[in-house]
């Protein structure tokens, strides 16, 4: 074999071996693509993860039970407000510009209350009764509710205790607990902001 010869051959080698390596590279690569679509699966994982959003959702601000929004809605006690009490302070009526107006009686101390609440035409909207839980014959350390329709009929039933509050509704059976820091705003209207004053 001629030097040239050798020459021609040693060139081809070289040429052949570099195609191989090229070859191992793409195949290489190939395999690197598919690596790629298993991490589509880690992505689809992180998706999965994702639902936990839905925990979240129930993390989101509690609402008053339907049942008791719908009981409500025909006289909000909203606005500014003024209370006026009797002599003896244990009676109380709240009054609102809309002409709602909510009647305490004997709100006093430890001993059983109610409440009726009335529309701007003055018929009845809802009774609230509240029995403190008196514990040692002294302390009240909670209460339990019934809220009735006009009718007299138990709407929903409800209780509180130290930090928190539970309420369901006696038809659906929805229910709500919650504790002082998540508990919803306005079961009880505007009463506590109200003023002293005359009702009309």
């Amino acid at each position: 074999m001629s030097y040239r010869d050798l020459a021609v051959v040693v060139a081809c080698s070289i040429v052949c071996l570099a195609d191989l390596a090229c070859s191992n590279s793409d195949a290489l690569g190939g395999a690197g693509g598919s690596s790629g679509t298993a991490g589509a699966s880690g992505t689809g994982g992180g998706a999965a993860g994702g639902s936990g959003a839905a925990g979240g959702d129930a993390g989101a601000a509690l609402t008053i039970p339907s049942c008791l929004q719908e009981l409500f809605a025909a006289c909000p006690e909203t606005g500014a407000c003024t209370v006026e009490r009797d002599d003896g302070g244990v009676n109380l009526s709240y009054c609102y510009p809309s002409g709602v107006r909510a009647d305490t009686m004997n709100g006093n101390g430890c001993a059983p209350m109610e409440s009726r609440v009335y529309k701007p035409d003055g018929s009845l909207c809802y009774i609230e009764q509240t029995v403190p839980t008196v514990v040692g014959g002294v302390f009240c350390e909670g209460s339990t509710y019934t809220w009735r329709n006009a009718a007299g009929s138990a709407v929903a039933t409800g209780s509180t205790f130290v930090g928190g509050m539970t309420i369901e509704c006696s038809s659906t059976g929805e229910k709500l607990e919650c504790n002082g820091s998540n508990c919803p705003p306005g079961l009880w209207g505007e009463r506590y902001g109200c003023q002293p004053g005359a009702c009309p």
